[in-house]
């Protein structure tokens, strides 16, 4: 959504994302997002199935929106 950065997946070289990338990381993989821009990230995350996503939201400045609503 917003800022740059590299995504790490498995043991393949890092691949940069950008505003409007998107990537898959198949379940149980290791993976790890890295900010190496001069603003802060926004990402959209999507888990299917869901449930693994909980960890998350312990993060500081996630934001879990109901269906529909739109971040601010």
């Amino acid at each position: 959504m917003s800022g740059e950065g590299e995504q790490m997946v498995d043991e393949q070289p890092p691949v940069r994302v950008r505003p409007g990338a998107s990537i898959f990381i198949p379940a149980d993989v290791n993976h790890s997002t890295v900010n190496t821009g001069w603003e802060p990230m926004r990402l959209l995350v999507v888990y299917s199935p869901p449930g693994s996503e909980r960890g998350l939201r312990d993060i500081p400045g996630c934001q879990v929106l109901p269906p529909g609503e739109l971040p601010k």
